[in-house]
């Protein structure tokens, strides 16, 4: 139990470290939320919860031919048009228990190298 959330405090902090780290949400088997960023209200908590829970599971429901039981769903990850991105990652201890972790960062980075390759491309043309 202690070597479990020593290995989950790494991998929050190690997610806190990328830039752009926005927030990160960790639910138990259930959907109910066990640990959240700071930033996050308890509201919007519920809500991500929500969706996640039900993306993960919708999302493992199809019918992929490369999806067996040998290769599982390991994470989802999402970009919205904001430039935001949304990884979600499902794990199964040795003792059956499940934990979800949403983590999401900003792709500012990203936004501003296609806007200096679109300028590019315009004094090309």
């Amino acid at each position: 139990q202690m070597s479990q959330q020593s290995e989950l405090d790494d991998m929050i902090k190690q997610c806190t470290t990328i830039e752009g780290s926005m927030w990160y949400l960790l639910l138990n088997g259930d959907g109910i939320p066990l640990k959240k960023h700071p930033s996050l209200s308890q509201e919007h908590t519920l809500h991500i919860a929500t969706l996640a829970q039900d993306l993960w599971n919708v999302v493992r429901k199809v019918n992929i031919p490369e999806y067996t039981l040998e290769n599982d769903l390991k994470y989802i990850r999402l970009r919205t048009q904001e430039y935001y991105e949304y990884i979600i990652t499902q794990s199964t201890s040795p003792e059956g228990t499940t934990a979800t972790f949403i983590h999401t960062q900003s792709c500012s980075h990203v936004k501003a190298d296609t806007m200096v390759k679109a300028q590019a491309e315009e004094k090309v043309a």
